[in-house]
């Protein structure tokens, strides 16, 4: 799994665990809500799961958005899977019948509004390749450390230990929090690469690259500045994939994707049906989720 330089592009038994959480409060403050006690199966123990990992506000859901808009402008089947949490009132079935209107909306919260669990499937020529995984950052990385319970939650080891193939998509992005956090999150990430089965895949998706000083002119990155920012802010990350074959080493550093990534811009406007201040999503070039996606398909 080579760190790629893609900036000139653009059976086993059903995984089952009960959940019972707060909806997460999304990137854009939406308000949380108590949910329902619920039961979360992923059904297809045999296609590839795309998880995306990250902490609570760092942008997975809008990233989650973002893909599904450029899959769904290029006419791709993708769809969210109504089987996947059961028992919650019907809540997560509601979720999935307005997946599509919330996802494409110009309201920034409409796409994100209570937004927890998520799990879409994506079908090319008739047949499912993978499915999408989205869950609380909070099973992930909370950024309270007192507050952290690792990745040992019922949940998150049900999946990381399923039979399915699994492609991380682990979020960064720069000038992030604070330098004892970040080492948290590298430890967290180790911890993760430890409970990696050798099939599994990692991309690195460098997100708000917009805010990165290695982004250069005309939207041209420097992808060995950007891996030396990540070096810096992100200390020993790298190393955890560092690639240790005698012989693909010599050409492939790390055993790892690296995809810098934006979603699109975010503006506050007049709402003239409610006459309130609502927050716009105008999405960014396509260059960003189509090289995301080329890069799933070379995981799967």
């Amino acid at each position: 799994m080579p760190i790629t330089d893609n900036s000139n592009i653009e059976p086993q038994e059903n995984i089952q665990v009960s959940i019972e959480e707060n909806n997460l409060q999304s990137e854009l403050n939406v308000t949380p809500t108590q949910k329902t006690l619920g039961a979360v199966s992923v059904n297809d123990t045999e296609s590839p799961i795309i998880f995306l990992f990250g902490a609570p506000n760092s942008g997975k859901t809008m990233t989650l958005v973002r893909l599904y808009r450029y899959l769904f402008k290029n006419q791709i089947k993708i769809e969210a899977d109504a089987s996947f949490v059961t028992n919650d009132g019907g809540d997560y079935q509601t979720r999935c019948r307005n997946w599509q209107d919330d996802a494409l909306s110009q309201k920034a919260a409409d796409a994100t509004q209570g937004i927890d669990f998520m799990l879409l499937g994506i079908w090319q020529n008739g047949n499912k390749i993978c499915q999408i995984l989205e869950s609380p950052g909070e099973k992930l990385f909370h950024l309270d450390s007192k507050k952290d319970n690792g990745l040992s939650t019922q949940y998150v080891s049900n999946i990381i230990n399923s039979n399915n193939k699994k492609v991380y998509i682990i979020l960064l992005e720069p000038n992030w929090t604070d330098p004892s956090t970040r080492a948290r999150y590298v430890k967290r990430i180790g911890q993760l690469r430890g409970m990696m089965d050798r099939r599994d895949k990692v991309i690195f998706l460098y997100n708000k690259i917009d805010k990165s000083p290695t982004l250069g002119n005309r939207g041209s990155i420097n992808m060995n500045s950007l891996k030396k920012q990540i070096k810096q802010d992100y200390v020993g990350l790298l190393d955890l994939f560092k690639n240790e074959h005698p012989i693909s080493q010599l050409w492939r550093d790390y055993d790892c994707f690296l995809v810098p990534f934006q979603t699109g811009d975010y503006s506050e406007e007049l709402d003239p049906t409610s006459n309130e201040i609502v927050k716009i999503f105008t999405a960014g070039k396509d260059s960003y989720p189509k090289n995301l996606w080329e890069t799933i398909k070379k995981c799967l």
